[in-house]
């Protein structure tokens, strides 16, 4: 039966929904016909969050589970404070962590002490999310922007191991036959939730990203607003708080920064 069924949901309940997103039908301007929607979500539904999060919580669940079973997993610890403890008195809290997740945006992550467990524990990450995702009929799209893996070797034989991933002069990985395509691409840089992660834990390239979005959105204002006399010098600074430098200073106490990637930002 449907999650909400197993969740004891009224009956009722679950055919509103249900009539919502399944075979609804709409009408745009003065077309005389009505355009039909087969399936998938309805943009503002209110119900919209709770239903994707009903399939992929427990899909997530599930991959987390089995991983932790075969012993793909990390001890990840947090210093947990009450608001009326003293923050040296924190406890750590333990838990077995493999992934980050936001909305539909995954992120794992595998450590291992030599290549061999590396690329094994690789494996055994894939089967497992290409299994369990088609169980629960969610789609991952292995595209390159979309899906992507930065790899890294260390110690001995760690070139070797690298070049057998090679495939046609790119590195790649394999994926499992149940996959939607062979490969996924291999890659010394990725962007995350808007932000730029490297394998070489420079932020070079978080820098430039940086610079390059502040850029793109004081263009278009320049002259409207920074160059126009009838506009405040408040509301000036009012768009340049929330517009420019919103997008070139977030978060910035995270970053390491050079001299250079200081300068960088800087000229912007």
């Amino acid at each position: 039966p449907c999650i909400f069924e197993q969740w004891g949901i009224d009956r009722g309940a679950i055919e509103l929904v249900r009539s919502i997103h399944s075979n609804s039908y709409y009408t745009y301007g003065e077309l005389e016909s009505a355009i039909l929607a087969p399936k998938g979500g309805r943009q503002g539904c209110s119900f919209g969050a709770i239903l994707f999060n009903a399939v992929y919580a427990i899909a997530l669940t599930e991959c987390h589970n089995i991983m932790r079973e075969l012993g793909v997993t990390f001890a990840a610890k947090q210093h947990v404070s009450l608001p009326w403890q003293d923050s040296l008195a924190a406890s750590p809290a333990q838990k077995d962590a493999c992934d980050a997740t936001y909305v539909d945006d995954e992120a794992l992550v595998i450590m291992a002490s030599n290549s061999a467990v590396l690329d094994k524990s690789i494996d055994i990450m894939l089967t497992t999310l290409v299994k369990t995702f088609s169980k629960f009929s969610l789609t991952i799209n292995w595209a390159p922007g979309k899906t992507e893996i930065m790899l890294k070797y260390r110690g001995n034989h760690a070139t070797a191991a690298l070049e057998k991933r090679r495939v046609n002069g790119n590195i790649a990985v394999a994926l499992p036959p149940e996959a939607s395509a062979e490969y996924v691409k291999v890659v010394d840089k990725y962007k995350h939730l808007g932000s730029i992660t490297s394998i070489s834990n420079c932020d070079t390239y978080e820098v430039q990203h940086r610079c390059s979005e502040a850029s793109a959105a004081y263009g278009p204002i320049a002259c409207k607003v920074f160059g126009s006399p009838k506009i405040g010098v408040w509301l000036k600074f009012h768009f340049m708080d929330s517009l420019i430098m919103s997008r070139l200073m977030y978060c910035i106490h995270t970053l390491t920064l050079r001299p250079g990637c200081i300068a960088k930002l800087n000229a912007v």
